[in-house]
């Protein structure tokens, strides 16, 4: 999605941005299992096991299993065979006892059901994902995410708060979780708190702020002179390096 940031702009719709923060939605290819529809991680990214007895090896199994089952899902997806698709997956959750796959799997129903602009249906699931494996961030992160695109800003506020001191040491997470904080905060009026979670945000990622700033959420602190000042230092930090990749 193109777009020119604009301090007054509210062209976006809200399914609009959130699109664009869960794009890795739509990023998965068959070789290679994104686990986390927003955080993008990888099972391919994980240590390669060696041979190992009891629960060792039957995780490793059930990493073979649920990478196997999820390319296999993706294709069927692309086939057009979507119930199949999430019947395989739900099925596949059922065989897992390691709490964190399980919640892969259920993650991966809701990212299919987020690509057909099922929201709610999404939401079911990756709450289904958060109380199988409570307390991962980036499950939380993504949850918020669709929870504030189908208008539960209170569920997704409560949600971040319950991980907000995880992030200290997840530094990796200070973006998503503090943008979406600073989107719930707006949409409840809360002005000095939406505005003071964007510029921990900005500091942590000022790229990925940078093209989320038009999200329709942060509407009503658009016109607050702290959102302004974030807007023009963020302008001043990219439009050099914009203009520096001109051909």
């Amino acid at each position: 999605m193109n777009w020119t940031p604009s301090p007054a702009s509210h062209a976006q719709t809200s399914v609009a941005s959130e699109q664009r923060r869960l794009e890795q939605l739509d990023q998965t290819e068959e070789d290679d299992f994104t686990a986390l529809p927003l955080i993008g991680a990888r099972i391919s990214s994980l240590p390669v096991f060696t041979d190992a007895p009891g629960d060792e090896a039957t995780t490793r199994a059930e990493y073979a299993l649920i990478r196997a089952r999820a390319k296999t899902a993706d294709r069927l997806v692309k086939r057009g065979n979507f119930d199949e698709a999430v019947a395989l997956m739900l099925n596949t959750e059922t065989l897992l006892k390691n709490a964190s796959l399980r919640a892969t799997a259920l993650n991966r129903v809701a990212a299919y059901y987020f690509r057909s602009q099922d929201y709610k249906k999404a939401a079911d699931y990756m709450r289904q994902a958060w109380a199988t494996s409570p307390g991962d961030v980036a499950n939380a992160c993504n949850l918020s995410a669709v929870l504030l695109t189908i208008g539960e800003v209170d569920e997704a506020l409560n949600l971040l708060l319950q991980v907000y001191g995880q992030v200290f040491d997840h530094p990796q997470l200070a973006f998503p979780v503090h943008f979406n904080l600073a989107c719930a905060y707006s949409l409840k009026g809360e002005n000095s708190k939406a505005l003071q979670n964007l510029l921990i945000a900005a500091r942590a990622d000022p790229a990925a702020v940078f093209t989320a700033i038009g999200d329709p959420n942060l509407d009503p602190i658009r016109e607050e002179a702290g959102f302004v000042r974030i807007y023009k230092t963020l302008v001043g930090m990219m439009q050099p390096s914009a203009e520096a990749a001109k051909p």
